[in-house]
């Protein structure tokens, strides 16, 4: 055989699975950018860049799914040296549990694949989401957590302010701090959310009502006002308006 002829062979031999290997990862990008609901570009950045596997990958959308944290400062930890149950105990989680309900979610999403209808979201929910520009649905779920709509208001103010992830103030919260500690770890002053509510109150007064034609009590053209009445009597037609006595005439 040629020597050119081996050369080609051995090209041939080399490209084939470089060129697998490349439509793999494409594959698990675009395949994890639709289940973490990320950009395929980005994971294929951390992936070519990072040297991390797709395995690491998929640990470090959990996490950062679950903390509330971005995708790029678990990469970063990971990249330092911390393991993954580090990682997570640092966001008050654990990685046994994230995976465990990582993989319960996925089999749901797998037996019922229509949209489930949408859930009632609570008025006083509404409302807080409304405040701190969040989604009713984060509101409930913090609410399923078991706190009450003061503690969840604290919780979101402190997140407003110190710019932290709401998950990771909760944690601490679960983990048996006081709010006025978390307040104070985040150099947060609790004492402006009350001044904040107070102020948002004085604009929840019912406003005055409205006076509709007819009554002032005065007199409408055309009839009187009665007491009591929203409308003028108008006398019946052919009588005209209540005439003044005449004095008697001589004959």
């Amino acid at each position: 055989m040629k020597r050119g002829t081996m050369a080609g062979l051995l090209a041939l031999c080399l490209a084939a699975p470089l060129g697998a290997l490349a439509e793999d990862d494409s594959t698990k990008a675009r395949d994890l950018s639709q289940e973490f609901n990320v950009s395929s570009s980005q994971l294929m950045d951390i992936r070519q860049n990072q040297n991390l596997d797709w395995s690491d990958i998929k640990t470090s959308l959990m996490i950062s799914k679950h903390s509330g944290t971005s995708l790029d400062e678990v990469v970063r930890l990971k990249k330092s040296g911390l393991s993954f149950d580090d990682i997570a105990s640092r966001y008050n989680l654990k990685l046994s549990d994230i995976e465990k309900e990582h993989v319960s979610g996925k089999k749901e999403k797998e037996e019922f694949r229509e949209a489930p209808a949408p859930r009632r979201v609570h008025r006083r929910a509404a409302r807080l989401a409304d405040e701190f520009e969040v989604s009713g649905d984060e509101v409930m779920r913090l609410r399923d957590r078991g706190l009450g709509w003061r503690e969840i208001r604290h919780a979101l103010f402190i997140s407003e302010q110190s710019g932290r992830p709401v998950n990771e103030i909760v944690g601490l919260k679960d983990s048996g701090m006081d709010w006025d500690d978390i307040a104070a770890r985040y150099n947060v002053d609790l004492k402006e959310e009350g001044r904040r509510t107070k102020e948002k109150g004085k604009f929840r007064e019912a406003p005055a009502q409205r006076q509709e034609p007819g009554q002032s009590g005065q007199m409408e053209p055309g009839g009187e006002q009665m007491p009591g009445q929203t409308e003028p009597v108008v006398p019946p037609a052919g009588q005209g308006a209540p005439q003044e006595p005449q004095p008697e005439g001589t004959y």
